[in-house]
């Protein structure tokens, strides 16, 4: 991983407030350097709440506690939640899956990648106007300013995804943090959307912390990833190096998808028993 990590955590652990005491993820080390960090896994392995936990977002019947957790070297387990308002949203941002419901249906697009700036930066109106018209450029969003006063519902997946990676992106954040931001996506779509995403993470010197399912995809944008089983880490490697992976979780992850070439042939099935999770 990176020499210099721009988020370091040790012993991160997801648990349920009261009752079954066994933690729902973790425990959990890893750091997030420069460039593309892929977490990959099944569905129910655990990376949408370690995401939440990264950014206490957890609902109320869940905590998360760790051993550390620094951003750019300052503690964040120490942080109250004003402080992390101000933080999340400007140093720290979140692409969620779905804009049909991460996006207010009740508010214009302008309104909402406006009001995302307006939390972390005090600026004239005119400005504020400016720079948001800016990030809907750049995001590849047609005709800003007439744009500014649709809603979620005239708008296509793909557009709403871009709306979305406007609003994580308005306060140049150090760390963005991208949870399935294609699923909902066709593959043409998946493919723009993923490489506009990369291009302005290198173009902003940004981390990107890309969550998904797809190894094949995390294979060609990343640098590194980590994979998740039953909320604990079973491997970490070279991105580049998921074809020919050791472990045998990510060895059937790779080779268990689906194809024209796999037809009428049986999918690799992993036995949790041939491998214990990583330090």
């Amino acid at each position: 991983m990176a020499e210099h990590p721009l988020l370091r955590v040790e012993q991160l652990e997801v648990r349920r407030r009261h009752g079954d005491a066994t933690p729902l993820v973790g425990p959990l080390s890893f750091e997030i350097g420069p460039g593309a960090t892929g977490l990959v896994g099944e569905s129910g392995s655990g990376k949408s709440l370690t995401v939440r936990a990264l950014l206490q977002l957890l609902p109320p019947s869940l905590q998360s506690h760790s051993r550390c957790m620094q951003f750019d070297g300052h503690e964040l387990s120490t942080l109250r939640e004003r402080q992390w308002q101000a933080l999340r949203g400007a140093d720290m941002a979140l692409v969620m899956q779905d804009p049909r419901h991460a996006l207010n249906p009740r508010l214009s697009i302008g309104t909402q990648i406006d009001e995302a700036l307006r939390l972390h930066a005090r600026l004239p109106r005119a400005e504020r106007r400016e720079r948001v018209l800016a990030a809907m450029h750049e995001v590849g969003l047609p005709q800003p300013r007439q744009l500014w006063t649709h809603y979620p519902h005239q708008l296509s997946g793909g557009m709403g995804q871009r709306v979305m990676l406007a609003i994580a992106l308005i306060n140049r954040p150090r760390l963005l943090i991208a949870d399935e931001p294609t699923s909902a996506l066709d593959t043409h779509l998946r493919d723009q959307v993923l490489e506009l995403m990369m291009h302005l993470a290198d173009a902003h010197g940004m981390s990107l912390l890309l969550i998904s399912h797809d190894l094949p995809l995390v294979a060609r944008h990343c640098r590194d990833v980590l994979v998740m089983y039953r909320g604990r880490l079973v491997d970490r490697c070279a991105a580049a190096a998921l074809d020919t992976a050791t472990s045998p979780y990510t060895r059937a992850l790779w080779h268990c998808r689906p194809s024209g070439d796999t037809h009428g042939q049986l999918l690799p099935v992993f036995d949790p028993a041939q491998m214990d999770p990583v330090a």
